[in-house]
């Protein structure tokens, strides 16, 4: 059996993400996008580049393979998450949408079409608030003070803080999922509170349930003949 072959044969039935091309990240996420490398199977055309882009076309591509995923799981899970208040997580990302300072010259997109817009019509950095067109503009001061720089913008759109309980980063609809979509799968599932993410690990009750787990997962292993 070779090194391909070896990663086919998983649990899932299928390919894991270390073996739909190899082992690289370029060939996880296609030969097209490797520039020292030319798409010898023809996996993507110059159509596909163009007018997905490179950001959207990853993005398609990692979420067709995690709705390949949705509700697979090892015939012995063990699943343990966060739900704690004092860890706060997105269970759902809103924006709202207000009246921005409206700016010089032309009128700006309707409300009905922000939510449609391309990504480079959006201003912003990565950050909150982001605007539909407009500028930074900065006071006068003639001389005297510190000048006032703000912005102006048809539309200012502003991210909502985190709504749900969790660890952080995952909400606890995402970690008590396993146990609604796979009851047969779950072995147990720890519902527990005191941690942050990345902290979990250096958690005293998550380090107890982890040797737990495995243990159970060790002991259900069948000795060969």
């Amino acid at each position: 059996m070779n090194l391909r072959e070896a990663h086919d044969r998983t649990w899932l039935g299928r390919g894991t993400v270390r073996s739909l091309r190899l082992s690289t990240a370029f060939h996880i996420i296609g030969l097209a996008l490797d520039p020292a490398k030319p798409d010898t199977e023809h996996r993507y055309t110059a159509t596909d580049i163009t007018h997905l882009g490179i950001n959207n076309l990853n993005v398609t591509l990692a979420e067709s393979f995690h709705v390949d995923l949705i509700g697979l799981y090892h015939p012995s899970t063990y699943v343990i998450y966060g739900t704690d208040t004092e860890q706060p997580s997105f269970e759902k990302v809103v924006w709202r949408v207000k009246k921005g300072l409206t700016p010089r010259g032309g009128a700006g997109p309707s409300l009905g079409d922000v939510p449609s817009l391309p990504h480079g019509g959006i201003r912003g950095e990565g950050s909150t608030p982001e605007y539909v067109g407009g500028r930074p503009e900065m006071t006068p001061t003639y001389g005297h003070g510190t000048p006032y720089v703000y912005q102006t913008s048809h539309w200012e759109l502003h991210c909502l803080l985190q709504d749900g309980k969790g660890d952080g980063t995952v909400p606890q609809s995402s970690g008590a999922a396993p146990l609604k979509e796979s009851k047969s799968h779950v072995r147990q599932q720890f519902r527990m509170t005191g941690f942050g993410h990345e902290p979990a690990y250096k958690n005293t009750d998550v380090q107890q349930a982890s040797l737990f787990s495995i243990n159970k997962i060790a002991g259900s292993a069948k000795v060969p003949a």
